[in-house]
């Protein structure tokens, strides 16, 4: 059985809006593949024009035959816990309506072509907008409520509670410059009771780690560097620097770096607290349309998993 696959998304090519970072994102599949742990499996869906122009660029044996139409994965594919997979609605207020729902349809068409399910969950959230440890806790920010209209903080915990089967929903202020309102530009699971916290700058630490200490009870803050750039492409600010936006599989962790100053502090930092195994993968130009690792990749785990790889096997050279 396998315990954990990381799905990717390869940019499709001759059209899209990611034309500009076309190799940059391929280069990055390739690298995050290298460094893969061996008991972690890496597979990335690509469509048949795009195989044909990548060509050698990416290991045949990690590619399966398909089509998702967007690479941020993370956002629109869905939440998987211990009880299993939930299907959150995919209506960001970040996108256009007819976009975020021309990426649902599409993504919802693969997932059921290749026999993959999930029970539905009727809010609006973002993948990218629940850290979950592993357990029987997550973290959103407070962008759901924006998103969610319709019911009170208090229905919206309970929703997600239950229907996940969660002891613990911390809902907390959003960070800094960060229109997604995205819970992986802030936080990360070290352990399922550590969470790994980005140090921002007052009055935003405070108000973060005050909110985080009143709904997670036990749980130990780790505070990791957080270290912007602050460059902005077509309203998207850079991920580069954003520590925490970590991919996080049952054998390890995986870090960005980005080619700053702070990137061994917060390999160090990882490393100090960690018990998985730490994985540095470098990141290009990619990061300059606002997503980093976590953000371009999925887990599965068990039959889910099995079944990806069986159709991955057939699928033709």
């Amino acid at each position: 059985m396998i315990d954990s696959l990381v799905l990717t998304v390869a940019p499709s090519t001759g059209r899209g809006p990611y034309q500009e970072f076309f190799d940059d994102l391929v280069e990055f599949l390739a690298r995050l593949i290298k460094a893969g742990h061996p008991d972690d499996q890496m597979l990335v869906v690509i469509d048949p024009e795009t195989r044909r122009e990548v060509g050698d660029r990416l290991p045949r044996d990690n590619l399966v035959e398909g089509s998702i139409p967007d690479i941020w994965i993370r956002d629109f594919a869905p939440v998987r816990t211990t009880q299993g997979s939930f299907k959150f609605r995919y209506l960001p207020a970040y996108l256009d309506k007819a976009d975020a729902q021309a990426i649902e349809r599409g993504f919802m068409r693969w997932l059921q072509s290749v026999g993959l399910a999930a029970e539905p969950v009727d809010l609006v959230l973002d993948g990218g907008n629940f850290v979950y440890n592993g357990t029987n806790s997550a973290v959103i920010t407070q962008r759901i409520l924006e998103d969610n209209p319709g019911y009170t903080r208090a229905e919206i915990r309970h929703r997600i509670q239950a229907g996940l089967r969660l002891e613990h929903v911390a809902i907390i202020p959003e960070g800094v410059r960060e229109k997604t309102g995205h819970a992986d530009g802030m936080v990360v699971w070290l352990s399922e009771e550590l969470l790994g916290v980005a140090r921002f700058e007052e009055p935003a630490r405070s108000r973060v780690l005050r909110a985080l200490e009143q709904e997670l009870p036990g749980v130990e803050l780790k505070e990791l560097p957080f270290q912007p750039t602050g460059d902005v492409w077509e309203g998207w600010e850079s991920a580069a620097g954003v520590y925490v936006n970590a991919l996080a599989t049952e054998n390890a962790l995986y870090i960005p770096q980005f080619g700053l100053e702070a990137d061994q502090a917060a390999l160090d930092a990882y490393r100090s607290r960690s018990a998985k195994q730490v994985i540095p993968v470098r990141t290009g130009d990619e990061v300059r349309l606002g997503g980093s690792i976590r953000c371009l990749t999925w887990e599965l785990g068990g039959m889910d998993a099995e079944r990806l790889m069986s159709i991955q096997e057939g699928t033709p050279p």
